[in-house]
């Protein structure tokens, strides 16, 4: 769906003048003049409001794919980038006390690369002190 704003934006105008023209008219002027500047001004306003309203879904999906869009990224750049083949992620397979520093919370992490199957060991400190 795409809306043309223009469209919007000239009934919006053509909306304007209508009311202008509505405030210039003479007291003299005929009933039946008046009603039919009234009938274009509501056929105006109702075209503005579709307008609008389309204006409004298109910016919402757009939103949803602008969504969509940064979950994805994150989802193929997180994770560490294998030093063998460059293209993988090194995904951690399995955690365990490190045989050393286990006694203050450092863990040994085994990671495997999901394209070409390298893997490695690292340790990890939840804590962040290392």
């Amino acid at each position: 769906m795409t809306v043309d704003f223009t469209v919007a934006l000239a009934s919006a105008s053509q909306a304007l003048t209508i009311v202008k023209q509505l405030r210039e008219i003479d007291k003299g002027v005929s009933e039946g003049e008046l009603k039919a500047s009234m009938a274009d001004l509501y056929g105006k306003v109702a075209e503005l409001r579709m307008a609008l309203t389309d204006a409004r879904e298109e910016i919402h999906e757009k939103d949803r794919q602008i969504k969509s869009l940064r979950d994805q990224i994150a989802a193929h750049t997180s994770g560490e980038a294998c030093p063998i083949c460059r293209e993988g992620k090194m995904e951690v397979i399995s955690s365990k006390k490190d045989p050393v520093f286990g006694v203050m919370g450092v863990q040994l992490q085994t990671l495997k690369c999901g394209k070409c199957g390298h893997s490695e060991e690292h340790q990890y400190d939840p804590m962040g002190r290392q």
